[in-house]
């Protein structure tokens, strides 16, 4: 009998977790900004543990192989705004040849996302933070509203880590939504990428250059064909748009008149392609920094209206099975294409929204989007990029700054616990969110691990930290927070 609709539960016996270990600051997740918190917190003095649910760190940058990091730390002038732990990572991997040197110069930051998962283990291990993989955060542990640390699975069963004060970088708030704080939910679209490898690069840019009038201009950063051959010739970096798909004429037109892929259902957007549960399909972004054929195919969207492990799991799948599906198509019908194969398939959805807390603080599109000259903040924890669609430079439609507020990590109703991922902080721009990408996690990543150090240090619950206190620390830590003036006007310079 098929009893799966049924509301139904089990009662759980009570039982003792044994405690793993006490610590200062406790991270969940290590993706990008779990990563950055946990760098933070340690440089900051703290004692830190990092949970990380797979075998490898990054999240979305390496688990579901997003081989680009959108320059979000540049101005249209050159003016680098974004500094601290985000940019390291970029200069560290362009170092070793794993992103292009000139990447300040590029729209997207091509990088390679197996060497990224080393770095972050040498970076963790310099600073001397515990990190465990193949470990869960389960359940936060209460104190009335306080969370005290969290109970984890792994191989060795429930464990518990105490903690002083905790970071959720989940990425979907788990922590901070099993601890009563008031979060929200939207509709959010998610990808798996694949890599390809012997690409003949020059071949499908030619090719592309046989009709550029055909290319899909000004999409993802990206002016027109001229400008994307220029990225590859001149620095070595291949950066089709995102979605440009959609609108390259070539590709439209042999889907319509083939018939090859997928299917043409009609739906309240209109008459589109799909593959399975799969829309977007022809999204098709590609990125690689290397001349040796690798590419990295980013393509195809799984939308949820919420988050829910039967549906998680089925996507999931399914965009494994669609990367060679897809794959196949594009060696069948693309010149430069004919002898690729694909290498490896990321393994887990990236999520471009989902759960996202209710904060003391609120990113708005209005301080975010624009051309005003800098959105000041009080509990500025960084400066960002403002996204100004009356621009096009090279680096991107980036004209002046806002600050980044410290309240919209700070989650309601729950103390001693910060959220520290891009896409879950209190942020507008519903499936877009105003600053979930690399650089925003990062940046977010840096203040709440460093605020969790503090705070911990001084018994306080890292929402209640004076707010100097953690500015002076990023400062030290290389983060920007303004010029000279703005620092004098915060109290932060004499």
């Amino acid at each position: 009998m098929d009893t799966r609709g049924e509301a139904r539960s089990i009662r759980e016996p009570a039982r003792d977790v044994p405690v793993f270990e006490e610590t200062d600051v406790l991270v969940a997740g290590g993706g990008m900004a779990g990563c950055a918190a946990a760098l933070s917190a340690a440089r900051a003095g703290a004692r830190v543990i990092l949970l990380e649910r797979n075998g490898c760190l990054g999240g979305v940058a390496t688990a579901s192989m997003m081989g680009n990091i959108g320059n979000r730390f540049v101005v249209a002038d050159g003016t680098q705004v974004v500094r601290g732990i985000a940019a390291e990572i970029v200069e560290r991997l362009a170092e070793v040849g794993a992103a292009p040197r000139d990447w300040r110069k590029l729209n997207g930051i091509c990088m390679d996302s197996e060497r990224l998962k080393v770095l972050w283990i040498d970076l963790l291990e310099e600073a001397g933070v515990t990190t465990l993989t193949h470990s869960v955060a389960a359940l936060p542990i209460l104190d009335g509203e306080a969370v005290k640390g969290c109970c984890f699975e792994s191989k060795s069963g429930r464990q518990a880590v105490l903690a002083g004060n905790t970071v959720d970088c989940t990425g979907e708030a788990d922590l901070a939504f099993r601890a009563g704080a008031e979060v929200r939910e939207h509709r959010a679209s998610s990808s798996l990428l694949f890599k390809f490898r012997d690409v003949d690069i020059d071949r499908f840019l030619d090719f592309l250059g046989q009709d550029p009038a055909g290319f899909p201009d000004g999409m993802d950063g990206v002016r027109d064909y001229a400008q994307c051959a220029h990225r590859w010739r001149e620095y070595g970096e291949f950066f089709f748009p995102h979605h440009g798909g959609k609108k390259w004429r070539w590709l439209q037109e042999t889907l319509r008149a083939s018939r090859a892929f997928g299917e043409y259902r009609d739906d309240k957007w209109g008459n589109r392609l799909w593959w399975r549960d799969t829309e977007n399909v022809e999204a098709l972004g590609m990125y690689t920094h290397r001349r040796d054929g690798t590419l990295y195919i980013n393509t195809g969207y799984w939308c949820f209206d919420r988050i829910e492990v039967r549906t998680l799991s089925r996507y999931e799948l399914q965009a494994q099975q669609f990367a060679y599906a897809i794959a196949d198509f594009m060696t069948r019908t693309i010149p430069g294409f004919q002898k690729a194969r694909v290498e490896h398939v990321g393994v887990d959805l990236g999520l471009r929204g989902g759960r996202y807390i209710r904060g003391r603080a609120t990113l708005k599109a209005a301080d975010f989007i624009g051309s005003r000259v800098n959105t000041l903040k009080d509990d500025v924890i960084a400066t960002a990029p403002i996204n100004d669609p009356e621009r096009s430079e090279v680096r991107g439609a980036f004209g002046s700054t806002c600050d980044i507020p410290f309240g919209s990590c700070v989650p309601q109703k729950v103390r001693r616990l910060l959220v520290g991922s891009g896409k879950s902080v209190d942020a507008e721009g519903g499936n877009n969110r105003l600053y979930r990408g690399m650089s925003g996690c990062m940046v977010y990543g840096q203040a709440t691990g460093a605020a969790a150090a503090l705070a911990s240090r001084k018994g306080l619950d890292a929402g209640e930290l004076p707010i100097r206190d953690l500015q002076r620390e990023l400062l030290r830590q290389g983060v920007r927070l303004g010029d000279e003036q703005r620092l004098a006007a915060l109290g932060l310079r004499r």
